[in-house]
């Protein structure tokens, strides 16, 4: 079960990752549209379009930023889930055993007239 979880949860990273990276190139492509274009040309224009260029360049770091940070969360988001499924059947084993235990208490007790 807990290598089922982990192989879900590697699949599930993947997926997740790729989806983001494709979200990005779409949002970048989205604000790249927004963005005012200028015609290249001289003085004032020429400066514009550096100015554009600059804040272009600006939020695609601000973008790259804000996915890594997603990315890193949801990296989190999993290895916490991962952990929940390994204590979730670690305790499954633990309560098993310990039924185990208390079925053989009783049978000992009823054995010995206690």
């Amino acid at each position: 079960a807990l290598q089922l979880a982990e192989e879900r949860c590697r699949k599930l990273d993947g997926f997740v990752r790729k989806r983001d990276e494709h979200l990005a190139h779409v949002w970048w492509i989205e604000v790249a549209a927004q963005l005012p274009r200028v015609e290249a040309g001289g003085g004032a224009a020429g400066e514009e379009e550096r100015k554009d260029k600059s804040a272009e360049e600006s939020l695609a770091e601000q973008g790259k930023a804000l996915v890594l940070a997603k990315q890193e969360a949801l990296a989190a988001n999993l290895r916490n889930a991962r952990l929940e499924e390994a204590h979730k059947v670690e305790k499954r084993r633990w309560e098993e055993q310990l039924l185990q235990l208390q079925e053989q208490n009783r049978k000992l007790r009823t054995s010995h007239g206690a």
